[in-house]
């Protein structure tokens, strides 16, 4: 079909141009105006043979679908060679990939209800980290894999290198480096500092704070009630407030008593009750508006 359009056009355009080049010497011809027919012809022929062409040079001829056909040879020859290769990998017990339907189900509860796992080969619940240059994949699968034993998933655009040693075990040793200090003292000089956790942990343990104002540190804390603030690169005016918090037994007391109070409210169980408290606040108000 597609074969005679092409023809057929061609053989139209060929008449129509035919016609269109004896014009002039048909207008001469009696009767009066066949000349200018026989041209408003050529030029019908020629639009339908134009019309034919493109109409035949894109058709496209139907597939042929068979069920059961046969291999053939020479066009299939990679996939015969695959289908045995996978035929060879089974024979040989080799693991197979397998593609299950899913439950729709986000979060396994009976995990998420599991009590939290013990570190693998420590009774003491102590563990020491030194990694160097080393990507974040390998630190998240050494720490959550191998470690704890959890599964995890990392985003596909998160990427980079991790470098951090741990001089001491973290978990029950750092707990008693805490209980064994009398003050707590953060010196950072960053500007770039957001706010430590260190410090909601030494205030857990009845620690009076010494801190630099940088960073986030004096949005947080209020000087004298919560913490004793002093400039950045200030070595005498750290030792000032350190001295001061050792003389001084009444403020050492209520800077206690403040970081207890700041601890409690900054845990992670509290910080989660308030936002879902936020956000059912918010509900609450869309709903009635």
């Amino acid at each position: 079909m597609v074969a005679i359009l092409q023809i057929l056009g061609g053989v139209l355009f060929i008449l129509g141009g035919a016609a269109l080049a004896a014009l002039p010497q048909l207008v001469e011809l009696p009767p009066p105006g066949f000349g200018l027919l026989f041209g408003g012809l050529g030029a019908f022929l020629i639009v339908i043979g134009i019309l034919a062409l493109l109409v035949g040079c894109s058709t496209v001829s139907a597939p042929h679908v068979q069920r059961n056909g046969n291999l053939s040879p020479s066009a299939d020859a990679g996939q015969a060679a695959d289908v045995a290769a996978d035929a060879a990998r089974e024979s040989q017990g080799a693991p197979q990939a397998v593609v299950r339907r899913g439950t729709g189900t986000m979060i396994i509860r009976e995990a998420a209800r599991a009590p939290a796992p013990a570190l693998h080969g420590a009774s003491t619940g102590e563990a020491t980290f030194n990694f160097e240059g080393e990507s974040l994949q390998a630190v998240v699968k050494a720490i959550l894999g191998d470690m704890l034993g959890q599964s995890y998933t990392i985003a596909p655009g998160v990427q980079g290198t991790v470098t951090v040693a741990t001089a001491r075990p973290v978990g029950p040793a750092l707990f008693e480096f805490y209980r064994r200090a009398d003050i707590f003292v953060i010196a950072s000089r960053s500007s770039f500092e957001g706010f430590p956790r260190v410090i909601w942990e030494a205030m857990a343990h009845n620690l009076p704070v010494v801190a630099t104002r940088v960073g986030s540190i004096p949005l947080f804390l209020v000087h004298e009630r919560d913490a004793i603030l002093v400039p950045p690169h200030s070595p005498a005016d750290l030792a000032n407030a350190i001295a001061r918090t050792i003389r001084d037994s009444g403020l050492r007391k209520l800077l206690i008593g403040s970081g207890m109070q700041l601890a409690r409210m900054n845990t992670l169980e509290a910080r989660a009750e308030e936002l879902m408290s936020r956000i059912q606040d918010y509900l609450d108000h869309n709903a009635m508006g």
